[in-house]
C-alpha cells in the first residue's frame, strides 16, 4: 500500500510469485477493508514496532513495511 505521498506504508505479509497473484491480494484486501482489525504489535525479532491489519480469522492481512 502506497500513500499519496508515494511513501510506501504496507506491504503483504506473504509472498507471491506472480503478478497476478499480487494484483488479486491486493484487490482482496481493499475489497475486505472494512472487515480488517488493526493495531500494533511487537516485532517478531522483539526490536520494535510494527502495524497490522487481521482479517476474520486473525491472519495477517497486510503489515507495516517497517518497524
Amino acid at each position: 500500500m502506497i500513500a499519496q505521498s508515494g511513501r510506501v506504508v504496507a506491504v503483504s505479509p506473504g509472498s507471491h510469485a506472480e503478478y497476478g497473484e499480487r494484483l488479486a491480494a491486493c484487490d482482496e484486501v481493499c475489497a475486505r477493508a472494512q472487515e480488517l482489525t488493526g493495531g500494533v504489535q511487537r516485532t517478531p525479532e522483539g526490536n520494535g514496532w510494527m502495524r497490522v491489519l487481521r482479517d476474520t480469522a486473525g491472519r495477517a492481512a497486510v503489515v507495516s513495511e517497517r518497524a
